[in-house]
């Protein structure tokens, strides 16, 4: 009898958390990895745009938003969420920002939605909670801890790999 209830407490743990892929293989907060600028726009209409350029070339453009945006099942508000645009605008990466006094508990609600078998990793004054990387997508929770600028940010992005098999 223990050992039947082991197994169904294994089962149902392993089967509670959802993964990367499961909140982040086709898109973000309601658009479509790959979208453009223009139709992030449509459904997060209150940004701001700016371009990345190096020696006149645009290598990247990037969308801003404040306000009440929040992670997929998370019920910590985000500073700010940015949209990373290739040059070609399409979307290529989100970033959920934090407040720093919230570190802690965006790490466990994270954890309690992605999964509690992420890795960890100290690199330049960052700590880094890294998901295995699924078939479609990666996440990756950032805390620095700058004296000037603590901060805290999802970092969540398609795999390249499988956007081409969306195409």
């Amino acid at each position: 009898m223990l050992r039947i209830v082991f197994v169904a407490l294994l089962l149902w743990s392993a089967s509670s958390f959802g993964g990367v892929d499961d909140l982040f293989s086709s898109g973000v907060l309601g658009v479509r990895w790959d979208s453009r600028l223009d139709e992030v726009r449509k459904v997060h209409p209150d940004g701001t745009a700016w371009d990345s350029t190096f020696d006149g070339n645009t290598e990247a453009v990037y969308y801003a938003v404040s306000g009440d945006l929040r992670f997929p099942g998370l019920d910590i508000p985000t500073r700010l969420v940015h949209f990373i645009f290739t040059k070609d605008q399409r979307l290529q990466a989100v970033f959920f920002h934090f407040k720093y006094s919230d570190r802690e508990s965006v790490l466990y609600g994270i954890a309690q939605i992605l999964g509690q078998d992420y890795s960890v990793k100290d690199e330049a004054g960052t700590r880094q909670f890294i998901w295995p990387t699924g078939e479609a997508a990666f996440a990756k929770l950032n805390v620095g801890n700058s004296p000037q600028n603590p901060w805290v940010h999802l970092a969540v992005r398609p795999l390249k790999n499988a956007a081409k098999k969306r195409n």
